[in-house]
């Protein structure tokens, strides 16, 4: 097998299929369906089934009554029938009769039109055979019983349908009506009442879709409110001004641009939403938490961005070893409190957030470089759990949260104060709004609001809450600001008739107040940066609405629960001339996976990059800077210009009959395009396979194909692919189909495009090309001799790969390796395999070659963000590990699926070597096992088995115990285990005595591992029961005298004649008789 080859990739599918659905007119997006686009009763459960990572909707229906007319009386013709009506809600009788009124059949002969009331079709691609049939189990039971499972070589598509619902009724046959006016009612309702049923039964399914996505923790996310369409921006720099503005200000902002910021490294963990970023220092931000897209989920890490200009420079922190962390949440609130006596370094704040969207969460942490995270306890009476409230930091070091909203309701007329004390203790205080405390003007319950405090000096403090939704409908938004002045306790409506926006963020530039983003309920200007400068007595001076257009190449980045924060010229203090950071933002919407936007630059004209020239004109793109060797190996090569070949040439009406002919013989050349001929005009050139075997070929054809035939061969001496070609014709002569015979220089078609041996012998020859190499060193041979396996990310080269040779390729390195990566779609980095270190705790040896690893590395923590952090997807589990420390074998997916697929409900299962968790999580998620102890003494796999626990939901199932497991295990009761998993190869004989020791006194499973020659694999297995039996006496066991190997499975070779096998050793009869053992025999 060509080791470039691929197959297709889900992933890289339901992305193309999602990019189709974008945009299509009918109330949703394209698909593959007849109509062509979605309908629109469907759109939301569309986009939730998108929405999970393990299913894609390739074409659907939502269900429909219809009125079909056929005129001719031939159904299957295309052209013998139209539909009179459709309709994806009830008709009346009315509509019905009208559509009868209009339609050519009455009274032609063969003419009919039929009533027909069809329900839901979905056809759903999915990720694999296990949550096909995952997917099928909640169809039929919300009552599709016709639903089934096709299957092909690359794909498994589940389709949801059922028949019961209906119905197809003739109302004209052979131009009559046949309906009379009562039957005619009495059919109408007939279909209303089962469309009726199927908008229950598709409800019932979209249900417990949900459910079984909340049941396995799958991100399966409701649709965002206001974003049932693509983002849009305005296209055209417009400013409106309102009660006069200074004209060098208005011409300063009228400038503002957006540019993408450069991440070093590039980073997906910058692709996030409901996150905080807040400013610790001199060009230094701090950003936590949010919902991430790479790996999924809600996160907790702390990332450090130092800018300097246009660039980021992205770095992990890496939190204490002995100091808890903070919850994984999102749309939480925090701030940096700068460096004062009680603390010489700045404090991060970090209260609230949700954990789920029915968990809010009211813990309040605190983080400084020195001391790590710690969970501070203020006195005084605390606010509700909530999340998407605000946080500011007021004059005189208090800080006030308001809003927000649970899952119940959302809060308000309440201000929460948070202080400091001199001593460094914290503590709550409230106040409650009292009728008419704060004037004519009363403060709404909000969320998903901005509050910014606008005051000048330390004396007043003047507050600016804008925007955010009042109730839960998510329908009531708050429209404009109010101005909250805490002095003298008053507050103050501002531009009311502004529309109203929430999930978007608000940053203070000197006197300024920049709004972005958001969700707005005017959609029309959805783009617009809104700029609100405050004057003297801090109402309000001037607004002014920028439509400043994003370069083309962002596409029109989602700001929606993005982060902000003011950048000064020189990382100084943020004045109005200062830019804004724009980290993260993205939306869900009906038929799409989650978009995020890139990290982005608000810029004024006085910023370093208008001087530069990086943006010149309105909605022009950053100049291009110049390219290093290696981003130019990085593009996709094109294929060099194929070589001419040989090729008949035909008429238009014949070229169809032609091109069959030759596929059958054999003789068409697939890696070809047909096309124009360039040499004979009005021909279509076909292209002709031509190597160095079928010479004898080409020339048989071209006598036979000659106007003239010369020395014809007799019928009995023409081959096989010839007799193939001319049966092929359908008794016409060559001659009177072929019109000619030469040399073209037809293109490369969809198969040698799509090569990966074409693709990468073209890359890498424009690799040492680039480098100064000749391109001649990209022979056959090395061709042949290159073996690529993937894993997550990550290409791995075998040790002896064809580049090992340092004094002659190492010149192109720079360019090879990303050139390299062009080839593989979604491959960020080359790594080198290696051997597994000798001794228990095998270690991974495999060298990150590219991007190559720098001294900072070495400082990084373990864990996500790591240069060799990888993520792995397996029988519908994730794995993350660090590949340069933990080893990975793909070669056992077939073992644990094995394992995945025994029933473990109700028992307490022992893994002694669990690794980064290879049959722990199997056990836990697919096996159900009410208990799993997981031993493990190497501290790297240990760090990567706890955070696959997370990640895959079961941390609260599995217990982990650290060390050596000969010590380890002594703290657990005997006969504890129903079954054992003894995971080490070459040989786990070490772990023996102590799973005798823990199996239960009943008995239970023992799965036993080891490497050897197949010749003596029998008399392993019979020592293995020996050694378990003498086990069993020497403990008093009851189960001692019934141990037996029910079942032998062979893994994966290792060497000539050298297997590695697992045995299912039954103790005791009592797990076997009730079917819970080996779940799968050979």
């Amino acid at each position: 097998m060509d080791v470039v080859k691929r197959t297709r990739d889900f992933d890289q599918n339901k992305a193309r299929i999602l990019i189709d659905m974008q945009g299509g007119e009918g109330g949703g997006g394209k698909d593959r369906s007849k109509k062509g686009s979605l309908d629109a009763p469907i759109v939301g459960l569309v986009g939730i089934i998108n929405a999970h990572k393990d299913y894609v909707t390739t074409s659907s229906c939502s269900g429909r009554i219809a009125l079909f007319e056929d005129v001719d009386g031939v159904v299957c013709h295309k052209s013998g029938g139209k539909w009179l009506l459709s309709s994806h809600s009830q008709v009346t009788t009315q509509a019905v009769r009208a559509a009868l009124k209009s339609c050519k059949a009455r009274g032609q002969e063969g003419g009919s039109v039929t009533l027909k009331q069809e329900p839901l079709v979905l056809h759903i691609e999915c990720r694999d055979m296990f949550s096909a049939e995952r997917l099928l189990k909640v169809g039929v039971g919300s009552g599709f019983r016709e639903s089934g499972i096709s299957l092909g070589k690359k794909r498994a598509l589940v389709a949801i349908r059922t028949g019961a619902n209906s119905l197809e009724m003739p109302l004209v046959l052979d131009g009559i009506i046949v309906a009379t006016d009562a039957g005619l009612e009495a059919l109408i309702a007939l279909a209303n009442r089962k469309f009726n049923l199927n908008v229950k039964r598709t409800e019932r399914f979209a249900n417990a879709f949900a459910a079984a996505c909340r049941s396995d923790n799958s991100p399966a996310h409701p649709l965002s409110p206001g974003s049932s369409r693509p983002f849009q921006l305005a296209q055209s720099t417009s400013v409106e001004r309102e009660e006069g503005a200074g004209q060098e200000a208005e011409d300063s902002l009228r400038s503002l641009r957006w540019v993408k910021a450069e991440a070093t490294p590039e980073s997906q963990a910058l692709r996030r939403w409901g996150h905080s970023l807040s400013r610790a220092g001199k060009g230094v931000y701090w950003m936590f938490g949010g919902w991430c897209s790479q790996p999924a989920g809600r996160r907790n890490d702390l990332i450090e961005l130092k800018v300097s200009g246009t660039r980021l420079c992205v770095r992990p922190l890496a939190p204490h070893a002995a100091s808890p962390a903070p919850r994984q949440r999102e749309k939480h609130a925090a701030l940096v409190l700068p460096a004062s006596h009680s603390s010489d370094t700045p404090v991060l704040l970090i209260f609230g957030g949700r954990a789920s969207p029915s968990q809010a969460l009211g813990d309040l942490w605190a983080f400084d470089g020195k001391k790590g995270w710690r969970e501070l306890s203020p006195s005084g009476p605390p606010p509700r759990a909530r999340w998407s409230h605000s946080i500011t930091l007021l004059h005189g070091g208090r800080l006030l949260v308001y809003g927000g909203r649970d899952r119940n309701m959302v809060f308000g007329g309440v201000l929460h104060f948070l202080s400091r004390s001199e001593d460094g203790l914290w503590s709550w205080s409230e106040e409650r709004q009292e009728p008419s405390s704060f004037g004519p003007e009363a403060l709404p319950p909000l969320f998903a609001h901005t509050t910014s405090d606008v005051s000048c000096s330390d004396k007043g403090t003047k507050l600016l809450l804008w925007g955010g939704l009042r109730d839960l409908s998510g329908r009531v938004f708050q429209r404009g600001g109010i101005l909250v002045d805490l002095a003298v306790r008053a507050c103050f409506p501002l531009l009311a008739g502004e529309p109203g926006r929430y999930a978007h963020s608000a940053t203070a530039l000197g006197t300024s107040v920049v709004i972005t983003g958001g969700v707005l309920a005017d959609e029309a200007r959805c783009g617009v940066v809104l700029v609100l400068e405050m004057g003297k007595d801090h109402r309000f001076a001037k607004v002014i609405r920028i439509a400043s257009p994003f370069p083309r190449a962002l596409q029109a980045p989602p700001l929606v629960h993005h982060a902000t924060a003011p950048v000064g010229r020189r990382g100084a203090q943020c004045d109005s001339q200062g830019a804004l950071l724009v980290i993260g933002g993205g939306v869900q919407t009906f038929a799409f996976s989650p978009v995020f936007a890139p990290p982005l630059m608000l810029l004024p004209p006085s910023w370093p990059a208008f001087a530069a020239g990086l943006v010149k004109t309105c909605g022009a793109e950053p100049a291009p800077v110049a390219e290093n060797t290696a981003s130019k190996a990085s593009k996709r090569t094109p294929l060099p210009r194929p070589p001419p070949c040989p090729c008949l040439l035909t008429s238009t009406a014949s070229a169809k009959l032609l091109k069959t002919a030759l596929e059958r013989g054999g003789l068409f050349d697939k890696r070809r395009r047909i096309g124009r001929s360039t040499s004979v005009p009005g021909r279509v050139a076909i292209p002709i396979l031509s190597n160095d075997t079928n010479a004898s070929l080409l020339e048989e054809l071209k006598a036979l194909c000659s106007p003239t035939p010369i020395a014809a061969p007799a019928s009995e001496y023409i081959s096989q692919p010839v007799r193939l070609f001319l049966e092929a014709l359908r008794g016409r002569r060559p001659s009177e189909v072929v019109q000619g015979w030469c040399e073209e220089d037809a293109p490369y078609g969809a198969l040698a495009l799509n090569s990966q041996r074409l693709c990468l012998q073209a890359a890498l020859r424009n690799a040492l090309e680039v480098s100064g190499l000749s391109p001649s060193l990209v022979t056959e041979r090395l061709l042949t001799s290159l073996h690529v396996e993937r894993l997550g990310d990550v290409l791995l080269l075998e040790r002896d790969h064809p580049f090992q040779e340092a004094s002659l390729w190492a010149p192109a390195y720079p360019a090879l390796w990303p050139a390299l990566l062009t080839v593989f779609p979604g491959a960020t980095r080359v790594a080198r395999m290696a051997p597994i270190q000798p001794g228990t705790k095998r270690r991974s040896q495999v060298a990150l070659m590219y991007p190559p690893p720098t001294p900072e590395d070495e400082d990084l923590p373990p864990g996500p963000g790591g240069p060799g952090w990888v993520t792995v997807r397996e029988n519908g589990l994730r794995y993350s590990l660090d590949i340069t420390k933990n080893m990975f074998s793909s070669g056992n997916v077939s073992e644990k699926a094995r394992i995945a697929r025994m029933d473990c409900s109700g028992q307490t299962v022992v893994d002694l070597y669990a690794g980064i968790g290879y049959y722990t999580l199997p056990l836990a998620v697919h096996g159900r096992a009410s208990r799993v102890i997981a031993c493990e003494w190497n501290p790297d796999a240990l760090y990567a088995l706890r955070h696959n626990l997370r990640s895959n939901g079961v941390e609260g199932v599995v217990e982990v115990l650290e060390g050596d497991n000969r010590l380890s295990t002594r703290s657990l009761p005997d006969r504890v285990a129903h079954r054992v998993h003894l995971g080490l190869i070459p040989s786990s004989e070490e772990g023996w005595p102590i799973a005798a020791r823990l199996l239960r006194a009943e008995g239970g499973m023992l799965h036993v591992h080891g490497n050897m020659l197949e010749s003596v694999a029998a008399a392993w297995v019979a020592r293995v029961e020996d050694v378990f039996r003498g086990r069993g006496r020497e403990l008093g066991r009851p189960w001692a005298d019934r141990v037996e190997c029910v079942h032998l499975e062979r893994v994966k070779s290792y060497a000539p004649s050298v297997w590695h096998f697992v045995a299912d050793v039954q103790c005791g009869g009592s797990l076997l008789a009730n079917g819970q053992g080996v779940g799968v025999t050979s």
